[in-house]
C-alpha cells in the first residue's frame, strides 16, 4: 500500500427495487496499511512479553512472524424505503471487522543456529463491531471503532505472547 493509511472500496451488494418497497445494502470496505497494526503488535510483544520471553528462551533466539493480521473492516449501510403516499425509510448502519483471526508463527533456534522448535499460533477476533444509533455520526463512530481496533490488536498480541509462553 506504500504510504497510504487506508484504501476504501465502495459497492452496492444488494438492491431490491419493488413498487412500494426498496431495500439496499451499501458497503464501504476499508483496508488499513498492515504497518499500522504491525507496529502495535511489535511494541506490545516487546513491552508485555519481552522479559518473560527472554527468561523462557534461556539464550536461544526466536523468530516471530505475523502471517495474518487484522486489516479490514466494513462500514455497512442496510437501507429500507417504503413508498405509500409518503416515503418512510430507515437505515441500519454498522462498522464491523472483516477479518476473523490473527495468525503468527514462530521458530526457536538454539545457540548453534539450528532450529529447535516451531509452530503456529492463531487467535480469533473477538471484536463484534459497532452499531450506529439514530442521529449518530458515522465519522465519530468510525473513529470510535478504530480506537477499539487498536485496543483489540493489543489484546490479541498479548494473547499470542501468552500462548507462545505456554508452548515454550
Amino acid at each position: 500500500m506504500g504510504d497510504k493509511t487506508s484504501i476504501t472500496e465502495m459497492k452496492t451488494s444488494h438492491l431490491l427495487p419493488l413498487i412500494f418497497y426498496w431495500q439496499y445494502d451499501y458497503k464501504n470496505t476499508c483496508s488499513l496499511n498492515p504497518g499500522l497494526p504491525l507496529y502495535n503488535f511489535a511494541s506490545t510483544v516487546m513491552s508485555y512479553g519481552g522479559k518473560g520471553l527472554k527468561n523462557k528462551l534461556n539464550g536461544h533466539r526466536i523468530e516471530l512472524t505475523v502471517e495474518k493480521i487484522l486489516t479490514r473492516f466494513a462500514i455497512d449501510d442496510k437501507g429500507h424505503i417504503i413508498w405509500v403516499i409518503f416515503v418512510f425509510g430507515w437505515d441500519e448502519l454498522s462498522v464491523r471487522p472483516e477479518d476473523k483471526e490473527m495468525i503468527g508463527s514462530y521458530k526457536v533456534f538454539n545457540k548453534d543456529n539450528a532450529e529447535a522448535k516451531n509452530g503456529i499460533i492463531d487467535i480469533s477476533n473477538s471484536d463484534k463491531g459497532i452499531t450506529l444509533g439514530m442521529f449518530q455520526s458515522i465519522k465519530k463512530k468510525t473513529w470510535q471503532y478504530l480506537d477499539q481496533y487498536d485496543l483489540n490488536i493489543t489484546i490479541m498480541s498479548k494473547l499470542i505472547v501468552d500462548k507462545l509462553m505456554k508452548k515454550l
